[in-house]
């Protein structure tokens, strides 16, 4: 039999405009119907004309046409061999060849108003509390319907709307953003840094066997993706953060040209303020970059690596430390338990360092780069041109502020400063540079940032303590005290009257001084007489 016994059709009557889907099936079945009748004619019944085209598709092909080719392969579903027998005779028998599927029914568009309405709303409301509240405002419809209705809405309106997770989680997660490369930097121009409270639990250096979850300021490279230092805090202080970046410029001899950070107060303060002050300018950065607020993405390098920590780091560390939201609540609260009853010793700040510092060296360091194909983080790092420090370390680590000279001497923090050179520069402003943990010297400076003298502490003012740091902490710690005290009081007062026994006593006693006082008449004998009243 030649291909030109098996003509393609070109349309019947039976096949009735309908959906693309469906009439591309339905032109197929009739392909495969006009070939089963043109061999039953010539076979003399349909079941050896089904016999026959399956002996041709697997053995000679070659004798049939290419359409028909296509439209077998098309029906032909998953592994079964050939299209069975049932299906064929049941095509050959039927006047519409069309599927019998048409889809499901959605809903009619007059719902999609309050579907809208009531699925969007701040408090994530589930599908089915939405179909219950459309059958009570009158629309018939089935749960179906409503949840697939839903699944058609658009992005902007679905199940991630800005009105269902908020305007700042959107545009967090859902929004365009542009994409930042660092392909255009060089390793150790820019530093981004981020302050961490680790989810790990260790042994407090201030209270030995008590719980403390240590505050970690981290510096990344935005370059390389190197962690170039860190700290440990009790808090994010400026004062400790000043100290950890000099320490850091100092590690590596080299100062960045920017940095990246947040609108913390540890970042963002009077310290780092004013170019002629700020000991990040005097170290020699030449600018400092805050991130837009609640905008996580803007430091995404360093929150990234902070999950990196948490994740590959603290969770294999000591697993039984750690304290992570994905923690499982039972056995943080028997960790809890083991060590308040002294049977579980916490690991201390040195032991953690020490972990730290190895899985950072043989393990992160040492993972490829995420943007350089066949560079580690170490590898684009070793890249690095030093720019070394205007300064050391110590001298990083003090705070400035600018002070007027008068009768050569400074005065700041209740402390007086004197030097002779300090006479020429009388009713002047300079810059004072002092240390928070020694106040027997202070450094001074011309405006220029040029040196003047190192001036002596000749006189203290006032009550003050052994150090400036040590006047901030009492001064911080007396506040601490009055607000305590303060709700103190307010707890009280909720729970009774408060009565001041002292107060009352030191009000009554004028009053029983300036009244006389009532006496009894005297007797005309010694007996006591109640008639003398």
């Amino acid at each position: 039999m030649d291909k030109e016994t098996l003509p393609v059709p070109r349309g019947k009557g039976s096949i009735i405009a309908t959906s693309s889907s469906a009439l591309s099936v339905a032109v197929d079945r009739e392909v495969v119907v006009e070939a089963l009748r043109q061999l039953e004619r010539e076979r003399g019944s349909l079941s050896k004309a089904i016999q026959r085209l399956e002996f041709l598709y697997h053995d000679d092909r070659s004798r049939l046409c290419t359409r028909l080719v296509d439209a077998l392969g098309t029906l032909i579903k998953g592994e079964r061999s050939f299209i069975s027998r049932n299906t064929l005779y049941e095509w050959c028998g039927k006047q519409d060849l069309k599927p019998l599927w048409r889809g499901r029914v959605s809903a009619p568009a007059d719902h999609t108003d309050d579907l809208v309405r009531l699925f969007n709303i701040p408090g994530k409301s589930y599908m089915s509390d939405v179909h219950r509240k459309l059958m009570r405002l009158g629309h018939d419809c089935t749960y179906d319907q409503v949840r697939r209705s839903i699944k058609k809405l658009p992005a902007q309106v679905g199940k991630k709307s800005a009105a269902r997770i908020g305007d700042k989680l959107y545009a967090q997660t859902q929004a365009p953003y542009v994409e930042r490369s660092s392909e255009n930097l060089l390793a150790g121009e820019i530093y981004m840094a981020d302050g961490y409270k680790a989810d790990i639990y260790l042994d407090d250096p201030r209270n030995p066997g008590h719980i403390w979850r240590p505050e970690l300021m981290h510096v990344i490279d935005v370059k390389s993706r190197r962690l170039v230092g860190y700290i440990v805090m009790f808090s994010e202080s400026a004062i400790d953060i000043m100290h950890g970046w000099a320490t850091i410029f100092e590690k590596h001899d080299h100062v960045c040209v920017w940095i990246y950070v947040d609108n913390g107060t540890g970042y963002k303060n009077r310290l780092t303020q004013t170019d002629i002050t700020s000991y990040l300018m005097r170290a020699g950065v030449q600018g400092v970059i805050h991130s837009l607020p609640y905008n996580a993405k803007g430091k995404g390098n360093v929150e990234r690596y902070h999950r990196i920590v948490r994740d590959r780091f603290l969770k294999f560390w000591r697993p039984e430390f750690y304290c992570g939201p994905d923690m499982a609540a039972d056995v943080l609260n028997k960790t809890t338990r083991e060590v308040k009853a002294g049977r579980l010793r916490l690991p201390t700040i040195g032991e953690f360092c020490e972990a730290y510092d190895s899985w950072l060296d043989n393990e992160y360091h040492r993972e490829p780069h995420p943007e350089y194909s066949g560079k580690t983080r170490a590898d684009v790092w070793a890249e690095l041109q030093c720019l070394p420090p205007y300064k050391s370390a110590v001298e990083m680590a003090r705070p400035a502020e600018l002070r007027m000279v008068k009768r050569g001497a400074v005065t700041i923090y209740n402390r007086r400063y004197g030097h002779p050179a300090l006479m020429s520069w009388n009713e002047k402003q300079v810059i004072v540079e002092y240390d928070v943990r020694r106040e027997g010297v202070i450094t001074v400076r011309d405006p220029h940032g040029d040196f003047i003298c190192d001036a002596s502490l000749v006189k203290k003012v006032g009550y003050v303590k052994e150090s400036i740091l040590l006047d901030h902490r009492a001064k911080a710690q007396a506040a601490a005290e009055k607000r305590a005290q303060k709700k103190l009081d307010e707890i009280k007062a909720r729970n009774g009257t408060v009565i001041d026994a002292d107060a009352l006593v030191d009000s009554a006693i004028p009053a029983v001084t300036q009244t006389d006082q009532k006496r009894l008449p005297p007797s005309d004998g010694d007996d006591f007489n109640l008639f003398d009243l």
